[in-house]
């Protein structure tokens, strides 16, 4: 998930993450970094990242400690990597995130899918969590077990996010509400 202007060798350092602080110690050995990786990581300088409150993956309630599973795959990162890793608040939306990716005022953004739609190039890594997608309904409405139930239906979706996309692109029947 990195700015197509930061080699390809740090995707491999973001294939398990959490924020620590941009003052935690580097570690002292590398999972199998190359000699110019190690030169590159000692060298970079720090990344700036930003989410949005999408609890339990990602909290922002608490900066400037961010917290949540995110936070925790980041902690990883920088403990195994010695990559310098400064959270930037963006705002309340994931539109407030990716304006601030395509002003060039943050290089990451940790949780994000190839369907969504970035604004510009991104270096993306394998997954390193997946989640499905669920229907919440009211409680007076039957389970629903097929997306493709939910054709000519109203369904409510985040702006911009992953599902929202999804949707559109698999289900042009259902009508979207992004909210």
């Amino acid at each position: 998930f990195f700015s197509a202007k930061r080699p390809l060798l740090l995707s491999c350092i973001f294939i398990g993450s959490a924020f620590l602080s941009a003052a935690a110690p580097a570690a002292t050995t590398h999972p199998d970094f190359t000699e110019a990786e190690l030169q590159f990581i000692d060298h970079s300088p720090t990344i700036h990242y930003s989410e949005v409150n999408w609890k339990p993956l990602s909290d922002i309630d608490s900066l400037p400690t961010y917290g949540g599973m995110i936070a925790d795959y980041l902690a990883i990162i920088l403990h195994q990597s010695g990559v310098r890793l400064e959270f930037v608040y963006a705002g309340q939306s994931w539109q407030d995130v990716l304006n601030k990716y395509n002003r060039h005022e943050i290089e990451l953004i940790p949780a994000v899918a190839k369907e969504d739609k970035i604004g510009r190039p991104f270096l993306y890594t394998d997954p390193y969590v997946v989640f499905p997608l669920v229907i919440v309904t009211r409680p007076d409405v039957d389970f629903i077990c097929e997306t493709g139930k939910l054709s000519g239906k109203k369904v409510g979706v985040g702006k911009g996010y992953t599902s929202s996309h999804f949707l559109k692109n698999k289900y042009p029947d259902i009508l979207l509400v992004e909210t």
